[in-house]
């Protein structure tokens, strides 16, 4: 089948499923039988819309500082003996706890959880579903105890399940129970969780038996192909993030069966600095679910450094950069933090995957590695003035020894460039080698950049912050290939500049460095936001749009550069907007008629899910 057809008759497939409910158990964190946890807290429910969101109305929380564990202890009815699947409806990570049945052994549930879903009672405050696990139990009353292992900071508990089987989290409903609403003119969709039996469409045969099984995925112009092969592949995908990588096997298994059959042939795993020196419980995460995707004849890309939502910590062992300092750019320029970043790819794609025998660097099934998410020299983020000051002298000591490679000495690359204002508080030292640097947003195109920059200085510097991008991507590339044996493609980095008709084609070369193009592109209707990029609240306010009325937006104009593949490694329709469902056919559309080689919408979820994250 046409790699561009199939991927429009995935885009189409909606598949139901009907699933029975076998007996379980569940009970309310507020109705313990004792506890030492206070009547109300902060994070009791303020009004009867947080109350709404709860489970029976109420949670039982605590915050501030203890002199002693909280705990909690229930009486609970089992019927039958079995083994069930333990799940606690909680305040996202906070609130780290051990449990137990009667004198059973302890067992932990740490702040490194996968969140099944997520619903909102106040900005920064929601309700997650987390499985604890699987516990055998004998039929009679038992008694469950929680205990938190930190005396600070707050835990709230909505809710428990004991299930027999397998257990698909859809905020305060319980297995049995349904939404059942929809506006006027439509009809409710909550599917259960899918057997897999009597299926209408299966479009698992169109992926391989297992992936990889054709070779590593290569480039060859502007398409990817197959090494064995060399037939081309497309990739329809979806984004995951720690949540998925983080289930239990079962739950991993589940989802990687369901995207398949739902015509996916790629997930772009995506995380914040992968920062274990050594293979750890994340490594073995990752690799697990590589293994199950690998199964299903699903391929894999790998971002492992994303610094949108993550800062320097203790671990990273850097005690000249200030702790919980975001690093934009840095890793561009500083050798110590380039260092790190290697130990933890060494130990990321250079260990051996138990579940395949082979190391992440060395299985075909992995088509491509992100060297960095959404950061560059070009973006609003570039302000070394704001730099650490090992940062910025790395940086503006580089720029002077470029300077001096090519004018001869920094006297004579300063008599070049005459007067003009020089960057905003300059500290040039020629005598100790560095100069200093204007921001991205003196380097964009608008008549007061213009008139706040020397010229000729400025030409210098874009010339060298480009040659210092690409030889980063570069020396990654070839240190992939050549330390760690990787041998599929490598994707330099998907971000856009601070004024893309000036700096966006500089930027999108450095990425030729690598053997494919991309970018993260969403598209949303207007909002007035108040409560951040993140989720909306009271006093907020949008406007749904379809992308039909506004063909200029950025999921149309991303294409295909210089004879390159092209991936859209992040992007979709942001919620709230009604016309979110033509996102699929939409990409699908134009990803054909412009020769995109990946869609990765961001994100996928444990299951489907009944509520509405923004992204």
């Amino acid at each position: 089948m046409n790699i561009r057809t199939r991927n429009i008759i995935a885009a189409c497939m909606l598949s139901l499923a009907v699933s029975s409910h076998a007996s379980y158990i569940w009970w309310e964190g507020e109705d313990a039988v004792t506890n030492n946890f206070p009547r109300r807290s902060g994070f009791s429910p303020m009004n009867e819309a947080e109350r709404a969101v709860l489970s029976e109305g109420a949670w039982l929380s605590i915050d501030g500082t203890r002199a002693e564990p909280a705990f909690a202890e229930y009486t609970v009815a089992v019927p039958a003996a079995g083994t069930y699947d333990l799940w606690v409806r909680k305040f996202w990570k906070h609130g780290p706890f051990r449990w137990r049945f009667g004198k059973g052994e302890w067992r932990e549930v740490g702040r490194d959880v996968a969140l099944a879903d997520s619903v909102t009672l106040r900005p920064l405050v929601g309700a997650n579903w987390v499985r604890c696990g699987a516990v055998k139990l004998d039929a009679g009353t038992q008694v469950f105890r929680i205990e938190l292992t930190e005396n600070t900071g707050a835990a709230c508990f909505d809710c428990f399940i004991l299930s027999p089987v397998p257990f698909t989290p859809r905020g305060k409903l319980k297995p049995d129970e349904k939404y059942g609403q929809a506006p006027e003119g439509w009809f409710t969709f909550e599917p259960g969780r899918d057997t897999f039996e009597n299926a209408v469409l299966d479009l698992r045969g169109l992926n391989e038996r297992e992936a990889g099984s054709q070779g590593a995925v290569f480039r060859r112009g502007d398409q990817f192909v197959f090494e064995k092969t060399g037939a081309p592949v497309a990739f329809w995908g979806v984004t995951a993030c720690q949540n998925v990588w983080m289930m239990d096997k079962d739950d991993v298994d589940y989802l990687a069966r369901r995207l398949a059959k739902m015509g996916v042939n790629m997930v772009r795993l995506h995380t914040s600095p992968f920062d274990e020196s050594t293979p750890g419980p994340v490594t073995r995460k990752i690799h697990y679910l590589v293994s199950a995707l690998k199964k299903q004849g699903i391929y894999v890309g790998i971002n492992w450094y994303c610094l949108a939502c993550v800062h320097v910590k203790p671990a990273w062992d850097l005690p000249e950069l200030p702790n919980g300092y975001q690093p934009m750019s840095a890793l561009f320029c500083y050798p110590r933090l380039q260092e790190r970043y290697k130990a933890w790819a060494r130990a990321l794609f250079a260990s051996t995957n138990e579940y395949t025998g082979m190391t992440l660097a060395t299985d075909p099934a992995v088509a491509f590695i992100e060297l960095i998410d959404e950061d560059n020299y070009f973006f609003w983020t570039f302000a070394p003035k704001q730099f650490p000051e090992p940062v910025r002298a790395a940086l503006e000591t580089q720029f002077g020894d470029w300077l001096a490679k090519r004018y001869g000495s920094i006297q004579k690359a300063k008599e070049y460039w005459g007067p003009g204002p020089a960057p905003e508080g300059a500290k040039d030292d020629p005598a100790s080698g560095r100069m200093t640097l204007y921001p991205a947003s003196i380097m964009t195109g608008a008549d007061w950049a213009v008139a706040s920059r020397n010229a000729r200085r400025m030409r210098d510097q874009v010339e060298f912050l480009v040659a210092s991008q690409r030889g980063f991507f570069a020396m990654m590339r070839d240190w992939l290939r050549k330390d760690l044996g990787y041998r599929s493609c490598v994707v330099p980095t998907n971000w856009k500049t601070a004024d893309e008709r000036v700096l966006g084609p500089l930027d999108k070369y450095t990425y030729l460095a690598g053997d494919a193009t991309a970018r993260n592109c969403y598209f949303s209707g207007p909002f007035k936001e108040q409560n951040g990029a993140f989720g909306f609240g009271p006093g907020d306010a949008y406007a749904d749009r379809s992308v039909l009325n506004a063909p200029e937006s950025a999921i149309m104009l991303e294409m295909q550069y210089a004879d390159y593949p092209h991936v859209a490694t992040e992007g979709g329709w942001a919620m709230p907007n009604r016309y979110r469902s033509e996102g699929p056919l939409v990409m699908a559309a134009y990803g054909a008629l412009q020769g995109t080689d990946g869609f990765c919408p961001f994100v996928v979820e444990h299951d489907w899910v009944n509520t509405l994250p923004m992204w």
